[in-house]
């Protein structure tokens, strides 16, 4: 998968910010240098949208369960605004 510019970077910039992704400059860096790590040109859009998706999927079960704690109930009710 890699570092910065592999495949997830790379797959999940196609999806977030596509006009960011220099696909003229997708490389394989299975030899880490200090600009990228992974083979980029390994990297697609389904690939990209389902990491996002987990990353989401994770993030909103972290928030409900900080929902769930009391102190969160009585300190961050804030949360309620967000459903």
């Amino acid at each position: 998968i890699g570092g910065h510019a592999g495949i997830r970077d790379t797959s999940e910039m196609m999806v977030a910010q596509p006009e960011g992704v220099r696909t003229a400059k997708l490389a394989d860096h299975t030899k880490p240098n200090a600009d990228a790590s992974g083979n980029a040109t390994k990297a697609t859009a389904a690939i990209g949208q389902k990491m996002l998706q987990l990353k989401i999927e994770a993030a909103l079960q972290e928030i409900e369960k900080i929902e769930s704690l009391p102190l969160a109930k009585d300190h961050f009710g804030w949360f309620d605004s967000f459903k």
